[in-house]
């Protein structure tokens, strides 16, 4: 029998020297024994875990000292110091560029800084003298349109050629559908192909209610809309139609050009990449926008252009797709009068080409008030009560209302008065619904075609050109989130040194057990003298791993589309397709998530020293990682972007504490539903390829399948098949996904 000392060794789970002459003696960790008799020390440069008959190379980049019973492996985390060097180095040269070409830019413009403010101090005295004296700044008033007007309108002719957007719409209305409440009352009219359309009331008039309700963005509408005088889904020409929201959505970490450009590149017609962005330069041009062209748009973190600037990059990148009917929400928020003087005369030189452009304004100048050609106009509580011509305004609101138009006064001033005053309010809206007010917005400046059938295949042909292709838009939204990742370098580093902590923390939770994770019941006949087996440890290991992925995954696996939801939804709407923004988001993530899995890898690797090959333990850390920004892309559909975080975070916590350690596998099976559960967590099956990693090398010297394998109910020796369910379950999770934002968007605007 054993000694007493033999004994509570076994009983620590070690093993003892030999207890009598016929008792077999097993080779010890840092050892080789090619026979039962034979017993050699492990050579440098070699590893011998317990059992071994032979030493096995470490290979480059390991530390294998003479007597070594694991190998530490160092070549990942040169190999992660070499890749946080240049990435470094790309941050620090791009950065070097930016600041170079800054101040190239101000040595170019000093030169000419005196006369460019004496220009433009004419520029403005001219313009306060027309405003002054009321000088129409409409085509009539000015000879000649400059050069850049000119090649805009040619941009616009060239895209559109010969199709024009009228619309007819027909007792449009709009009742909450929670409480019946009233937001629109029914209004009919019709706006014409190549007008200038304004729309205006009071706040909660219902305008912009009016203006989704008509091309097709508010569910649950009522009404007939009719297109060129057929009925039409908005969402089969949502490539003609461009929409200015009144909050000004875009890619802040982008530039101003850069977003122009890409909107042109999405939805243009197939043009040649000089004519897109020569185009882009010329909406800048108009807009005003030069000066910031390569500056980023900026966010409350970081700083951008400006208020102002915002709002005019939110018309040019529908500018910079040349739509057929363009529909703006309040564009003059924001603008100081000259510039959103500009911006409508802009417009005006537009429509006069054959666009249709219809603008909610609030309050706007004079000047910009007299650019327009119709007026609809809502009073409070969304009734309509005015429809037609604008010259006709001021004669309607003197005749009904106690209200005048004289010469020195504003006629929009004088109208939002009558609209605020609940007797001259229901005048209007009542001298408007008794018919006696026309209704329609006048005739077509647009070419007449010669019918219906004409008038549809012409637009049906200009969707079919416009657009770029599929895989295209995939490409284009690739680069755009991997250019707005090298923007946002702190959000990058500070999810690498979360992955590099995270593995660190697990690797000191075992660094005690080096090389010696698992040990079972020895093989017959030697189970007597087994020590008390190790075998909680490998999937012990699993769960805090898994744990840890999810801690240092999630919060940035939420990111990738939480963040630009509105963007999402806005290029949605203009005809952008889903599937393409949703792919090409995903493979730009891809790259993150790789290189923080190396990093988390590589550290815990060095100081856990598993058995497993480097190669394979990456392979299920990237796996878990894969799963957890898919886990975290469903959770971000679900739930606000504030509470996304925390609460993917907790769902990736709860797929990795599910791993088969407990509740067992097969302890699991008779508690359904959570042997189901159990079954499609991902956490089960990386769990079960870790333990044949670590497991199986040992089949020859403890009963691995028979009993260990069995305790948890792992099958082992099909590593592929876990990692394929495993990843399969991360693809799951990303279609998932696919199909909640779809169902976002589609909630949203039908």
């Amino acid at each position: 029998p054993p000694t007493f000392s033999c004994q509570r060794s076994r009983l620590k789970s070690n093993f003892c020297s030999r207890q009598g002459t016929y008792e077999p003696q097993l080779c010890p960790p840092g050892k080789y024994c090619p026979t039962f008799l034979e017993q050699y020390t492990c050579p440098s440069g070699h590893m011998c875990p317990f059992g071994s008959t032979a030493p096995t190379a470490c290979g480059a980049f390991s530390i294998c000292e003479e007597g070594a019973k694991y190998r530490i492996f160092y070549g990942a985390i040169v190999v992660v110091g070499i890749l946080d060097a240049a990435l470094v180095a790309v941050w620090l040269w791009r950065l070097v560029r930016h600041q170079w070409t800054r101040a190239r830019v101000a040595r170019q413009r000093r030169p000419d800084l005196a006369a460019s403010s004496r220009e433009t101090l004419v520029q403005k005295l001219r313009s306060d003298t027309e405003s002054a004296l009321h000088v129409d700044a409409t085509d009539d008033a000015i000879p000649k349109a400059d050069a850049t007007a000119r090649k805009l309108l040619d941009a616009f002719a060239r895209a559109n050629g010969a199709v024009s957007v009228r619309v007819d719409y027909s007792d449009v209305s709009y009742a909450l559908p929670e409480t019946g409440q009233i937001i629109l009352h029914p209004t009919s009219g019709c706006i014409a192909a190549g007008s200038f359309t304004a729309i205006m009331g009071p706040s909660g008039a219902g305008k912009t209610t009016f203006v989704n309700a008509l091309i097709g963005r508010l569910r649950g509408a009522d009404g007939e809309v009719l297109v060129n005088g057929e009925r039409c889904d908005f969402r089969h020409i949502r490539k003609l139609v461009g929409y200015v929201p009144q909050d000004d959505v875009m890619t802040t970490e982008l530039t101003v050009r850069e977003n122009l450009l890409y909107s042109a590149r999405m939805r243009l017609p197939r043009w040649n990449s000089g004519d897109i962005e020569e185009h882009v330069n010329t909406v800048l041009a108009c807009l005003g926008l030069e000066n910031v062209a390569n500056q980023p748009i900026g966010d409350e973190h970081s700083r951008g252009v400006s208020g102002g600037q915002r709002k005019r990059v939110n018309i040019g990148i529908e500018l910079a797709a040349c739509p057929a009917l363009l529909v703006l929400d309040e564009p003059t928020s924001g603008l100081d009068a000259s510039a959103a003087l500009e911006v409508c005369s802009t417009l005006k030189r537009i429509a006069s080409n054959g666009l249709t452009v219809i603008a909610v304004v609030h309050q706007p100048r004079a000047e910009i008030f007299e650019q327009f050609e119709k007026l609809i106009v809502f009073a409070k509580g969304g009734v309509p009560a005015y429809n037609g011509e604008l010259r006709e305004i001021a004669e309607v609101i003197g005749r009904v209302t106690n209200f005048q138009v004289t010469e020195y006064s504003n006629p929009a001033d004088v109208l939002m008065d009558a609209l605020q005053n609940q007797h001259a309010s229901d005048s209007l809206a009542l001298e408007y619904n008794s018919g006696e007010v026309a209704r329609e917005s006048g005739t077509s400046r647009a070419p007449e075609h010669a019918s219906r059938d004409g008038a549809r295949i012409g637009l049906e042909a200009s969707i079919d050109a416009r657009g770029a292709s599929w895989l295209h838009q995939v490409v284009l939204v690739h680069h755009r989130s991997i250019m707005q990742q090298l923007r946002t370098p702190s959000s990058v580093a500070l999810e690498l040194v979360l992955a590099m902590i995270a593995g660190l923390l697990i690797g000191l939770s075992v660094i005690g057990f080096r090389g010696e994770l698992y040990q079972g019941i020895l093989v017959e006949p030697f189970s007597l003298i087994s020590p008390a087996p190790k075998e909680l440890y490998v999937p012990q290991m699993a769960v805090f791993a898994g744990m840890a992925v999810a801690i240092a995954g999630a919060p940035a696996g939420v990111r990738v589309f939480s963040n630009e939801r509105p963007v999402f939804f806005r290029e949605a709407a203009a005809g952008h397709s889903m599937s393409a923004y949703y792919v090409g988001k995903t493979i730009a993530a891809m790259y993150r998530f790789v290189v923080s899995s190396l990093h988390f890898t590589a550290v815990f690797y060095a100081l856990s020293c598993p058995i497993a090959s480097f190669n394979n333990v990456f392979v299920i850390i990237l796996s878990a990682f894969f799963c957890v920004y898919g886990v975290a892309a469903v959770v971000s559909m679900l739930v606000r972007r504030e509470d996304s975080a925390l609460l993917a975070m907790v769902v990736g916590l709860t797929w990795s504490v599910l791993t088969g350690y407990g509740p067992t596998i097969k302890r699991a099976r008779t508690m359904q539903p959570l042997g189901a559960l159990l079954e499609i967590s991902y956490g089960r099956w990386l769990a079960e390829a870790f333990y044949t990693l670590e497991v199986a090398p040992f089949s020859g010297i403890f009963e691995t399948k028979s009993v260990s394998a069995q305790l948890f109910g792992y099958t082992l020796g099909r590593f592929n098949t876990d990692i394929g369910v495993a990843v399969a379950i991360g693809v799951f999770f990303r279609i998932l996904a696919f199909l909640l934002m779809a169902r976002l968007y589609h909630k949203r605007h039908t």
